[in-house]
């Protein structure tokens, strides 16, 4: 899974990527926002909080949530009985395998682990 800075940086690329197209060549673009004033409140002191611009937050969680809504747009059509293998497979009740034991007691840096 991505994190923030991974998504933002993707997002980035595909902005900048976007932009390459445009006549001017320009690697930034203008938008302009009104926002009211307790909004403009709420997201300055949550951008400060964590050491961001107003921009680059407000930025970073719209590039977020684009993502999110993207994504719960794709979807992967199967057949009837690959369906049905699915649906049976996830209504198991499935009990850890030694294998999966052991994964989770290995340290990988990942968080997980002793």
């Amino acid at each position: 899974m991505k994190t923030s800075a991974e998504s933002s940086q993707t997002t980035a690329r595909w902005l900048q990527n976007k932009n390459t197209d445009a006549p001017s060549k320009r690697k930034t673009l203008t938008k302009n926002l009104r926002v009211d004033a307790g909004m403009s409140a709420l997201i300055e002191q949550a951008a400060a909080s964590t050491g961001m611009t107003f921009t680059s937050f407000v930025l970073e969680a719209a590039a977020a949530r684009a993502e999110r809504h993207l994504l719960d747009k794709c979807f992967i059509t199967v057949d009837a009985q690959s369906f049905s293998d699915i649906e049976t497979l996830l209504a198991q009740d499935n009990e850890p395998t030694e294998k999966l034991k052991a994964l989770f007691k290995t340290n990988t840096g990942s968080g997980f682990g002793a």
